[in-house]
């Protein structure tokens, strides 16, 4: 097995062992606990297809684009053509006119994860990563974790806390159409996150808002442009057929950007699409690169990619313990525990509604 080149070490990703001891693939001494949580890993079935869905639905968006991109044939022959509308069957070679992103840069060292401006710990990219949401404050223009969002709600009922914005202190009492107008004056400051939000509203038809899939197409590429990672990922999602109609290319080229600024899902589905079109070793980077981020479901390919000898062992030892490290770091607030098993008991009951 042959190591995936490109791909940064765990010394350029920053990981430490715990105790200040710097993770080396080149030191065995140090990875042989690792290479022991490999095979414990593989003996329990985690990187098996199971029925264990704990996760796998934080963006449900990533349905749409797989589905889109099962309705084109992926072919690796770069003489086949495109059809007019569209829809050929060279989707992933034929993107050179939309390729602003190099190889170099799609693979390069990811960007940090942000910090929720409360509890000050890393926050996934793509909501719902790692049982860790997060929600956008209008008020501040504050993207906060929704562990500090429940804290303060469940202070506020005990009369511990006035009803007041967690950052800014600001009155959250507001109706819906006081919180659109927020985030319209928040707009006006070019607030990435302001657009974005107000796309995700006219997507869904929230906060009295009508369902406007034009609209959402607007507001995100405006997000985009000012450099909004999530916005990419929608205008993926939008593009696979999610209220763009079909354009696998368009759709490829926002899933590339988001990847770079940091969006989890949008890397795995990055890994999805190579994978389909049979480029084992570019799927396997961008599923070691997602993993190592806290993406559950890209470690499972991951551990699928070791088994079938796409990826070694120390690949997968390093993907293995930065996925841990970087999943420890997003859950030590007991607020995003709480969080997460209330956000998981609203999924019960709506699936049982």
């Amino acid at each position: 097995m042959s190591s995936l080149d490109g791909i940064p070490t765990c010394d350029e990703f920053g990981y430490s062992g715990g105790k200040g001891v710097s993770i080396s693939t080149s030191n065995k001494k140090e990875c042989t606990p690792c290479d022991q949580k490999v095979d414990e890993h593989i003996k329990a079935g985690a990187s098996d297809n199971s029925d264990d869905t704990t996760g796998s639905n934080c963006n449900s968006d990533i349905d749409t684009v797989v589905e889109g991109i099962s309705k084109v044939g992926i072919s690796n022959d770069d003489n086949t053509k495109g059809s007019s509308d569209n829809e050929g069957t060279n989707c992933i070679n034929q993107d050179r006119t939309m390729r602003r992103v190099s190889d170099e840069k799609l693979f390069a060292h990811p960007p940090p994860k942000e910090d929720c401006g409360i509890c000050m710990l890393p926050m996934p990219y793509a909501s719902g990563v790692s049982e860790v949401r997060i929600t956008y404050m209008p008020c501040c223009g504050k993207v906060l974790c929704e562990g500090c969002v429940v804290e303060s709600e469940i202070q506020m009922e005990k009369g511990n806390m006035k009803r007041l914005c967690a950052f800014c202190r600001v009155s959250v009492n507001f109706s819906d159409k006081e919180y659109i107008k927020k985030i319209k004056q928040r707009m006006e400051l070019n607030d990435a996150a302001a657009f974005n939000e107000l796309g995700v509203n006219y997507r869904v038809g929230a906060m009295g808002l009508p369902k406007n899939n034009k609209k959402a197409f607007e507001l995100w590429t405006k997000a985009a442009e000012l450099g909004s990672a999530r916005a990419h990922y929608s205008l993926a999602t939008a593009y696979f057929g999610n209220g763009a109609g079909l354009d696998i290319q368009k759709g490829i080229h926002h899933l590339k950007f988001a990847a770079v600024g940091g969006h989890e899902i949008a890397r795995h589905s990055l890994g999805v699409i190579e994978g389909r079109g049979d480029i084992t070793g570019q799927s396997m980077k961008h599923f070691m690169i997602a993993a190592r981020a806290g993406y559950d479901e890209s470690l499972k390919k991951v551990g699928e990619g070791y088994k079938a000898g796409h990826v070694t062992k120390d690949e997968y030892a390093c993907t293995l313990r930065a996925y841990q490290m970087s999943v420890d770091e997003m859950m030590k607030s007991e607020g995003r525990t709480i969080a997460s098993k209330l956000s998981d008991e609203f999924r019960r009951e709506r699936r049982a509604a």
